[in-house]
């Protein structure tokens, strides 16, 4: 029998299919600046097996999970870790040198609520996690692939949409922030295609005024204090 070709891959339906997910181990240093946006660590490199992590043992049960995508050198994620000592947030980065950068800084911190894991989120999202499991979902300047042939290759699309809604509980969040403007306009679209999957939390089809959480990320405080717009998003899974 074939697939329902309109289920995106690694659906969260399927994850408990799974047994198993892929991580991206050995992939070699990558300068940061390169990486971002002309480079891609993870092609060709090794695969390892391993099984899907049991969230309630490393944070307790009930503990409400959330997930930051791209954490780069990590200020978003450790300070709202920091703040939220009552949740568990699970932070993904294709760079190993940042990945053991962050969990060097979270270990100084004494910040045990933390997990940090090196891969393509795409991948290990549906493996990782079941449906509904997630409270939040947080996505801070991912690479806009700026030539026109290398778009597709950009995050956030209307498949990971699908998915990410999948993994939300019902009223949790996806946050974005981007300081180009035609990859934020693009996300506004894709999250707000006539599916009813999403409520943006400002307006329709509008940026969010203020900081959502009031922590910014390295590469925002950067912005910031160059005076560079951010353009923010914050929505909500209507269904």
């Amino acid at each position: 029998m074939s697939k329902d070709s309109s289920k995106p891959i690694g659906h969260p339906e399927d994850a408990g299919n799974a047994g198993s997910l892929e991580i991206v181990r050995d992939v070699p240093h990558v300068p940061d600046g390169t990486a971002r946006a002309r480079h891609n660590p993870l092609a060709g490199a090794p695969l390892v097996m391993e099984t899907r992590e049991p969230w309630e043992q490393r944070f307790g049960a009930k503990v409400p999970l959330e997930v930051e995508i791209g954490f780069g050198y990590g200020n978003f994620l450790l300070e709202h870790a920091a703040r939220n000592p009552g949740i568990g947030l699970v932070g993904f980065e294709i760079r190993r040198f940042l990945v053991e950068h962050v969990e060097r800084r979270a270990k100084k911190l004494g910040l045990e609520n933390i997990a940090v894991l090196r891969g393509d989120a795409r991948r290990l999202l549906p493996a990782l996690f079941g449906a509904r499991q997630l409270q939040a979902v947080h996505i801070l300047f991912p690479d806009p692939w700026w030539k026109k042939r290398h778009k597709r290759r950009r995050l956030v699309d209307g498949s990971f949409v699908r998915l990410l809604h999948g993994l939300l509980e019902p009223g949790g969040t996806v946050q974005l922030r981007t300081d180009v403007l035609e990859y934020g306009e693009a996300m506004i679209s894709t999250f707000e295609d006539g599916s009813g999957l999403f409520q943006n939390l400002e307006a329709p089809r509008s940026f969010s005024h203020e900081n959502p959480l009031s922590v910014p990320s390295n590469r925002e405080r950067r912005y910031l204090e160059a005076g560079t717009p951010v353009y923010r998003l914050l929505y909500r899974k209507a269904g």
